[in-house]
């Protein structure tokens, strides 16, 4: 039997948390139980959780586009950097990968 979701992503932060590049990213379809284990971590292990979309969102939204792009890596750093814990778990992340039209307004994304 496969072991939850939940169960498999604190193992590969157990693993993780012995490199020197501590990032672990859990990529699946809409619906797939990302979410959900994500919210079991945080019950169970009391590692904060963040949804990203929301929290850049909110920050961005008084910016131009110009300054969004100047400063979406920055505000993301912020975020993760104000939230307590050391793991953190970003959930909701589609807006860090947006598909963009053309290079200047994906520049936060490379940085």
């Amino acid at each position: 039997m496969v072991p939850p979701l939940s169960h498999r992503v604190a193992g590969c932060v157990e693993t993780a948390s012995q490199l020197y590049h501590r990032l672990v990213i859990l990529a699946g379809p809409p619906r797939s139980g990302k979410t959900r284990a994500f919210r079991t971590l945080h019950g169970s292990m009391a590692w904060p959780m963040v949804n990203i979309n929301l929290a850049l969102s909110e920050r961005l939204l008084e910016l131009t586009s110009r300054q969004r792009a100047l400063r979406a890596a920055r505000l993301v750093d912020d975020i993760v950097r104000e939230t307590a814990g050391e793991i953190v778990l970003l959930d909701n992340i589609e807006m860090l990968f947006h598909s963009c039209s053309t290079t200047s307004r994906c520049s936060f994304i490379r940085s």
